[in-house]
């Protein structure tokens, strides 16, 4: 947000996100405010890319290490994308990592643009992973929820 409050919003074109799966990553209220002011100054962002990060087993069959920590990043959070549903994307949204099932079509519907994930190719390894994320995510409505429920899912 330095940056924003020194340069003009409106020279970004093009956005990528990585949202890192740790437990002191931003928040989602935290994205939420830097959400709300590229919305209203960055108006020429042409390409919005974003990645969920996520540290689980998804995809990998027992056993499992469980000592391991397992952080399922932001993906299944629905404040966080709700607030990027408030960008104003031209052009082209390419998603990818692991996030919550009812999300590419709920950014299609608020952004008015197809969001890509070229990382999931039907029959991949990747698409068993994601699928694996998945599970438990279609409870979460981001038309209706306004808060996060618990990120503890299995």
């Amino acid at each position: 947000m330095i940056w924003l409050a020194t340069n003009n919003a409106a020279l970004v074109s093009d956005l990528s996100i990585f949202l890192h799966a740790t437990s002191i990553s931003s928040s989602p209220p935290l994205w939420c405010r830097l959400f709300d002011k590229l919305q209203r100054e960055a108006t020429n962002i042409q390409h919005l890319s974003i990645y969920w990060d996520a540290d689980g087993p998804w995809g990998m069959r027992p056993p499992w290490n469980i000592e391991d920590a397992l952080h399922p990043g932001l993906g299944r959070s629905v404040v966080f994308v709700r607030g990027l549903a408030q960008l104003r994307v031209r052009k082209g949204v390419e998603i990818g990592g692991f996030y919550a099932k009812h999300w590419p079509r709920y950014l299609e519907e608020k952004m008015g643009l197809k969001p890509v994930d070229k990382q999931n190719v039907p029959g991949s390894s990747w698409e068993r992973s994601l699928i694996d994320y998945q599970i438990g995510t279609e409870r979460l409505n981001p038309w209706t929820d306004t808060k996060d429920a618990s990120f503890t899912f299995l």
